[in-house]
Formats: C-alpha cells, structure tokens, sequence
C-alpha cells in the first residue's frame, strides 16, 4: 500500500495562468488531492479520450517552446519567447494542428484500462489554431 506524508511538500513554482494539471484513473482523487495541497492546480479528466486531448496540447507547448527557447546561442526563457515569437508559435501550432489532432482521437485503452495502440477512434477535436496557442 502506498502511503503519503501529511506533511505538505515545498509549494512548487507554477504560474496562476498556467493550465491545471489533469489526471485520470482509478487513483486520479488521490492523486489530485496531494498535488492540489502543494499548490498545483488540478482537473481530473471524465474520460481517456479528455486525457487524451490534454496530452496533446501539452506535447504541443513542450515541443514549441523547447525549439523555441533554443534556437539561438543564449536560450530564452518561456516568457521571453512569448514576448519575441508570438507569430512563430502561432505558425507552429498552425502547422502542427494536423498530426495533434490524430493524436487527440488515436485511442490508447480499452474498457478495463489495457493499452489499445493504433485503433482509431471518432475524432475528438482539440480546438482551432487559435484556441490551441490560447492554451498555450
């Protein structure tokens, strides 16, 4: 059995504007509960295919902002990159709309929680470009 402190851990530095952490599952109560005594905004996900779509939009902003931050000599901070490249990620998240929107409907489990790779399921939209780079 896994058991938790009652003491809580160091608040962690996130920002209020960020986007709630989501959890899904037969733990995600749990779970959502100690992150949300340490400060952490969190959602839990209704279903694996909301998980899903999250997944996506998270891969999207890791994936900009880490070319981003690091395409020239002196990495940028996130901020920084909000500031200078608003167009670029604008235009990235254009261009990458396609591949996150198969990613958001690919399912990956079944009724019991196995992983089901590669079986297509509806299309579960992730949003526009516009809402996608909201997100962001």
């Amino acid at each position: 059995a896994i058991t938790f402190s009652s003491q809580p851990l160091p608040i962690l530095n996130t920002s209020p504007q960020s986007p709630p952490t989501v959890v899904y599952g037969r733990h995600a109560s749990t779970l959502a509960e100690l992150l949300r005594r340490d400060g952490i905004s969190v959602e839990i996900a209704s279903s694996a295919q909301q998980l899903q779509r999250v997944a996506a939009k998270k891969l999207a902003w890791s994936s900009l902002f880490w070319l981003l931050c690091h395409d020239s000599n002196k990495p940028m901070t996130v901020k920084e990159v909000w500031e200078r490249k608003s167009k670029e990620i604008y235009e990235l998240v254009e261009e990458m709309l396609p591949a996150l929107e198969k990613l958001a409907s690919e399912s990956w489990t079944n009724d019991s929680g196995t992983e089901q790779p590669n079986v297509a399921t509806r299309m579960n939209s992730i949003g526009t470009v516009q809402q996608v780079y909201d997100y962001l």
